[in-house]
């Protein structure tokens, strides 16, 4: 595709339904989206929406066209397969909007499978395509109109080229004989449903752990009167409040108005009504704090010698769980596909959260990867009877 003839840019809602019956034509299409999360903008925003048959891509504009169900209907029509590359914000941010495309096959998945060191959509292009695309574009402001020439065709090189990736590493994958690992993997995709977390609690695990319930209290309402200027505004959360200066006035009832000319803090709130309505709320937070029955103090856990001697069993015995079985199986299944596909399919982050109890067995999915852990275990003659004692008798499951 030429530059000049590479997509068709639609920005009204007229255009839409005849590009639409063009799509719908398609027995595969490629799709992917541009996004702005609270970068320029307040919260999760789609900006803009790239969708490629073989022959010609249409870039999609939801800042101009608000109804976008006929475009979401051939997102859902199993019948159409749509080619994706490391979907999950897409997919994230599609399921908040009630959209659940079906039919994928994600070309990231198939390069992991294929034991590739670098699944990136341009070192996989320059390696099976020779095809080097510009990233220049890739941190553009997509909520900013109108959009520069380069960045709709920044926008419609991640899809137009999707089809011959997709070509190609699907006859590696049947020359390698993992067509139906592939295709578990589409299976599964499918499934996936993404969430958006409420914005109610902006605590990290370290102020969990070394602020008392009251200090936690206070900060987190501070970040709270923060995230709702932002909302208001329609502006990132940083640009209204940097984290500093959030902390800094979660430390002690400070007069907002001594502050103000701190680095950071939005024009907009450094006089006037702004400031004086933050300086109520500050006050209200720390009115609200001290008449509640929060602790001052950190909370500590004290565990006896007994615990102690339990919790050292506990640790001694995943240590040896992970030694014993998961590491020899790993290297295993490295030697039969590859280190970087083993990785994938048994992860070092997945082991260790299976072995704190933080996931379950099924939680290996797709069940392709649990075939492929119990074969290698037991090629290796793995300890099945202290894996069942530790959590149930998973490894004699039927996949």
């Amino acid at each position: 595709m030429t530059k000049e003839k590479s997509y068709t840019y639609i920005n009204n809602g007229d255009s839409l339904p005849e590009a639409c019956s063009k799509l719908e034509m398609a027995s595969v299409i490629a799709f992917d989206l541009e996004f702005d999360r609270d970068r320029n903008t307040y919260g999760f925003d789609l900006c803009l929406v790239q969708v490629a048959t073989p022959e010609h891509c249409f870039i999609i504009d939801p800042l101009y066209i608000e109804d976008l169900s006929l475009l979401f209907r051939i997102f859902t029509n199993p019948a159409i397969q749509k080619l994706v590359h490391c979907p999950g914000e897409d997919l994230r941010l599609l399921h908040s909007l009630g959209c659940y495309p079906q039919n994928m096959g994600d070309t990231e998945v198939i390069a992991k499978l294929l034991n590739y060191e670098q699944t990136s959509l341009a070192k996989l292009l320059d390696i099976k395509c020779n095809i080097q695309l510009n990233k220049k574009m890739q941190q553009s402001n997509w909520h900013q109109r109108p959009l520069r020439e380069e960045q709709l065709y920044y926008a419609a090189e991640d899809v137009i080229y999707l089809h011959q990736l997709f070509n190609l590493l699907r006859e590696e994958a049947a020359e390698q004989g993992i067509e139906k690992m592939v295709e578990e993997e589409f299976d599964w995709l499918q499934t996936v449903r993404y969430t958006l977390e409420p914005k109610t609690n902006f605590l990290k695990p370290g102020d969990i752990k070394n602020l008392s319930p009251k200090h936690q209290y206070i900060l987190n309402e501070i970040y709270l009167v923060r995230d709702e200027i932002a909302r208001r505004k329609n502006k990132p959360a940083f640009m209204i409040m940097p984290d500093e200066l959030v902390r800094f006035l979660a430390e002690s009832p400070h007069n907002f108005q001594n502050i103000q000319p701190r680095s950071g803090l939005h024009p907009s709130l450094r006089h006037g009504t702004a400031a004086e309505q933050i300086q109520m709320q500050l006050e209200a937070i720390f009115k609200r704090s001290g008449q509640s029955d929060l602790s001052e103090n950190l909370q500590r856990n004290y565990f006896s010698l007994a615990e102690r001697a339990a919790w050292q069993r506990r640790k001694n015995r995943q240590q040896r769980l992970k030694d014993d079985l998961f590491t020899p199986v790993q290297k295993y299944m490295a030697d039969k596909m590859g280190a970087n596909a083993a990785r994938y399919m048994l992860s070092n982050a997945w082991i260790t959260r299976w072995l704190l109890g933080e996931v379950k067995w099924e939680s290996l999915q797709p069940p392709y990867k649990r075939k492929l852990v119990r074969e290698a275990a037991e090629a290796l003659k793995a300890p099945f009877t202290e894996l069942a004692a530790y959590e149930g008798d998973y490894f004699t499951e039927k996949d």
